[in-house]
């Protein structure tokens, strides 16, 4: 069996979490809510593991 982690940023924004776009990079999420206008933004990291099993 095969595990596979993966890891994604999402903003919140006023206390919701905005699941329309997600980020690979923390950089691109840092960046993104560097350019909103809103004070209140939060990177929310989500992770989760993927496991692949072999069929022959």
């Amino acid at each position: 069996m095969e595990k596979i982690e993966e890891v994604e940023y999402y903003l919140v924004i006023n206390g919701t979490i905005d699941r329309s776009r997600s980020y690979v990079l923390e950089r691109d999420a840092m960046n993104a809510a560097l350019n909103r206008e809103t004070k209140d933004v939060i990177i929310a990291v989500e992770t989760f593991t993927r496991e692949f099993i072999k069929v022959y």
